[in-house]
């Protein structure tokens, strides 16, 4: 840190700072400021007015043997001009870029066809954004926001595993953040985290579908339930359930090694309830 004390309006005062680590086209975005040289305390000046106006940042790159730079003739350098609107000082900040890192392991709350992402993150000062990847295409983009952050991803297959990996976007790349070495998290969604409220026949899938394919169903009330499957003559070729089935959700699967390729039909009848979808089988 260090206090600029500006005596006089659109006065200049050049800053001169050594990179060992090599030039940063981004080097601004690093510095912050306060009024008054009150943070922290070994940049405290209180007799200086503290100013709380506009801070006007510039910089270039400046050669090793520069007038501006000649301790460490090795190291990259720049030099800044910082200009205020009148009288005053401020401290200025150099952020040690610690990199953004998540403050424990990223958890899923698991739905009907959906997973919810959350996760915490410290340190994220020098991030843009957050991508969210799921089995290796990215699906979202988060702003940052308070270091807490939650994603829903719907419309997803139940019981399929999905990889996830979060991409914070920094001024200087990309990077997979990590929590105990691990940067890929796993999870699934579950028909089975709902609430039943009357009888239903859902989707099958996937579909198109081969060979096998997942039917789910509600019960609303425990009964005789019979799932079939019929081709588009009216032929049955499978019986799936036909017992006394608790209520709930349930799931078949349906395996159609042996039938060609086409459109199938599967029924499901309760005492109370009719219903048929379509099924396309494509080898």
């Amino acid at each position: 840190s260090v206090c600029l004390d500006f005596v006089e309006p659109d006065q200049e005062i050049v800053v001169c700072w050594c990179c060992w680590a090599g030039m940063d086209p981004d080097f601004l975005s690093f510095f912050s400021w306060d009024p008054g040289c009150m943070f922290p305390p070994d940049c405290d000046d209180p007799e200086c007015i503290p100013y709380t106006g506009n801070v006007y940042l510039s910089a270039q790159t400046v050669n090793p043997d520069d007038q501006y730079c000649t301790e460490y003739p090795d190291a990259g350098y720049w030099y800044m001009t910082v200009t205020i609107d009148g009288p005053g000082c401020i401290c200025l900040h150099w952020d040690d870029q610690l990199p953004v890192e998540l403050t424990a392991e990223p958890i899923f709350q698991v739905g009907d066809r959906q997973l919810t992402l959350s996760f915490d993150v410290a340190d994220e000062l020098n991030v843009q954004h957050y991508d969210i990847m799921r089995d290796g295409a990215k699906v979202a983009e988060l702003e940052v926001a308070d270091g807490s952050y939650t994603y829903v991803d719907q419309n997803l297959i139940n019981g399929r595993r999905y990889e996830y990996v979060i991409i914070a976007v920094e001024l200087s790349g990309r990077r997979e953040l990590s929590y105990d070495d691990e940067t890929v998290w796993v999870g699934a969604p579950s028909f089975r985290h709902r609430t039943v409220t009357d009888y239903a026949l859902y989707q099958n899938y996937p579909n198109p579908f081969n060979p096998t394919t997942t039917i789910c169903y509600d019960m609303k009330d425990a009964g005789l339930v019979s799932l079939k499957v019929f081709d588009l003559l009216g032929r049955e070729v499978a019986t799936l359930v036909h017992r006394t089935i608790p209520a709930g959700s349930h799931t078949v699967v349906w395996d159609a090694t042996g039938l060609t390729s086409g459109i199938y039909l599967c029924r499901m009848e309760t005492e109370k309830f009719i219903q048929v979808s379509k099924m396309v089988l494509l080898k």
